[in-house]
């Protein structure tokens, strides 16, 4: 004879049907069901389906007594099914009394999941009354809200986010992109365009080294004059010389440019920036820093170069003396091809 231990032991699934508000004896939890014989239907004798039945009143006490109720008959069907996993699947308010039941009861690492249908939450937190919002309505016709912690900055930005709406340039944060990825099409623009390999190199090591691990992560939308100040900042505190910091700005700038050819970004700030900066008195301050160039310790020496070229021979004499003597950038000396030599002038066309 067949014990009703075992029985209890084949069952693998024991499921737990919670009506919800004004639904006493609702007929999806009976016997029957739909939902019971697509359980039945899917796990046969392995699977148990129980209806639990409360008043269904609207109002705290009500719930709260049907929590306790289901706490107790979830504890008596752990204890009588122990190698089954146990579900709840409620609806609307039985999702609150099925969720207090396992929380009264400590079941919540004993119930292996619980179906909510169509419960309704409220989650509360606490909010910062210093914070302003400003809801904007985009050129997409989406309203969308932005929070700032003063009222100046609110108002800056609702001022601005208007004109652009209007003028149909405006770019939401959620649709902007990173300057990372910006610098991705940036790199790909260069690549097109037929830049040499040693330029894009440069451009990349930029990247790499000085722009992605400060603002790589950046939305285009949020970068503006003040942060890219800052970024300047951090490149002089973590050693970058002034040379290499006046170099990664130029790309960053280009890459901001090229954004706003490919409508990813308003403003580049990089510009604006370097448009209110006092440029006279840097270039000056630059110069007093950066010195007149001395013969023999910036630059060769005359004795110098000529025995440099009295050693070379071939393709490498010529490239020597050209650079020598025209004064030619090495990319310039690079791109140079026949047709740009004219001998019977005696002239080189650098295009």
């Amino acid at each position: 004879m067949i014990q009703a231990q075992d029985l209890r032991e084949d069952v693998q699934f024991v499921v737990t049907l919670v009506h919800g508000t004004w639904a006493k004896n609702a007929a999806w939890i009976r016997p029957g069901s739909a939902i019971s014989d697509a359980l039945n239907k899917c796990f046969g004798q392995r699977a148990k389906v129980f209806p639990f039945n409360w008043t269904g009143r609207n109002s705290p006490t009500p719930r709260r007594k049907a929590s306790e109720k289901l706490g107790v008959e979830l504890q008596q069907r752990l204890e009588e099914y122990t190698s089954a996993r146990h579900y709840l699947i409620c609806h609307s308010h039985g999702g609150y009394v099925g969720l207090r039941a396992l929380a009264d009861f400590g079941l919540e690492e004993k119930i292996s999941g619980v179906i909510c249908l169509a419960t309704p939450f409220l989650v509360a937190r606490e909010r910062d009354l210093n914070r302003l919002d400003r809801q904007l309505h985009g050129r997409e016709g989406v309203r969308r809200l932005k929070t700032f912690a003063r009222r100046k900055e609110a108002d800056l930005f609702e001022a601005n986010a208007t004109v652009e709406i209007r003028d149909g340039v405006h770019i939401a944060d959620s649709d902007s992109v990173s300057v990372s990825e910006a610098a991705e099409l940036w790199i790909t623009s260069g690549e097109s365009a037929g830049l040499e390999r040693s330029t894009l190199d440069q451009y990349r090591r930029h990247l790499k080294y000085h722009i992605e691990p400060f603002v790589g992560g950046a939305l285009l939308s949020k970068l503006t004059v003040p942060a890219v100040r800052a970024f300047q900042d951090m490149l002089r505190e973590n050693g970058r010389s002034s040379a290499m910091v006046r170099k990664v700005l130029g790309s960053l700038g280009s890459i901001l440019f090229d954004a706003q050819e490919r409508g990813l970004t308003v403003r580049n700030p990089v510009k604006d920036m370097r448009g209110t900066r006092r440029k006279g008195k840097e270039r000056q301050a630059e110069k007093r820093k950066k010195g007149k160039l001395r013969v023999g310790v910036d630059i060769p020496a005359r004795t110098e170069v000529q025995a440099l070229i009295s050693v070379l021979e071939g393709h490498w004499r010529a490239l020597m003396m050209t650079a020598v003597f025209t004064g030619m950038r090495s990319s310039e000396l690079r791109g140079l091809r026949w047709p740009d030599v004219d001998f019977r002038a005696s002239e080189i066309h650098v295009r």
